[in-house]
């Protein structure tokens, strides 16, 4: 089974993996939908790509986000003595990752959809299938497994009507997107 149609799709490789943290009590005093405070006290994943721009993944899961900051930031995942493998650890011993695109959006969700380019360690290398998962949980995954990470070109031109104006009116060379 073969990437489909991400393979023939122009991806942008990743360079730098971020979890930032949200500052609840920040958001105290706004007065917003319950779902939306929700959304705003998880962490986000910020993906820096080899062109310059970054895509920001909201409302992570607290656990995959802490495992992906200690991952990053050099500290043992869990204490020594501890010998039991996660789900993550399970399927990094099972699988080779061979590499993970953000591809799509699933726009009656609003959330994003990874592809996972997987080969069973045991199958020769020709045995490979992609396939698909939440973008956090495929980021650590690749992570785990030093695999390359990719996002899709299509998905860096979704940002919203006014996030599109401002980057033609504003003579910046960030070209950061954040999707919510």
């Amino acid at each position: 089974m073969g990437g489909g149609k991400t393979s023939q799709e122009k991806c942008i490789k990743v360079i730098n993996v971020a979890i930032l943290f949200p500052i609840t009590r920040t958001y105290a005093h706004l007065l917003l939908p319950p779902e939306l405070k929700e959304q705003l006290r998880r962490p986000v994943i910020e993906l820096r790509l080899e062109d310059g721009r970054a895509l920001r993944l909201m409302g992570i899961p607290m656990e995959i986000a802490t495992e992906i900051w200690l991952m990053v930031s050099g500290k043992p995942p869990k204490p020594a003595k501890d010998f039991r493998l996660s789900m993550s650890d399970l399927v990094c011993e099972l699988a080779k990752i061979c590499k993970v695109v953000i591809s799509d959006v699933i726009p009656e969700l609003g959330v994003y959809v990874a592809e996972v380019e997987i080969r069973n360690i045991s199958e020769s290398p020709e045995g490979k299938r992609t396939l698909k998962m939440v973008p956090s949980h495929a980021i650590l995954l690749a992570l785990k497994c030093e695999a390359d990470i990719y996002v899709s070109e299509k998905l860096l031109g979704l940002g919203t009507k006014g996030e599109k104006e401002r980057s033609t009116s504003e003579e910046t060379s960030d070209k950061d997107i954040t999707y919510w």
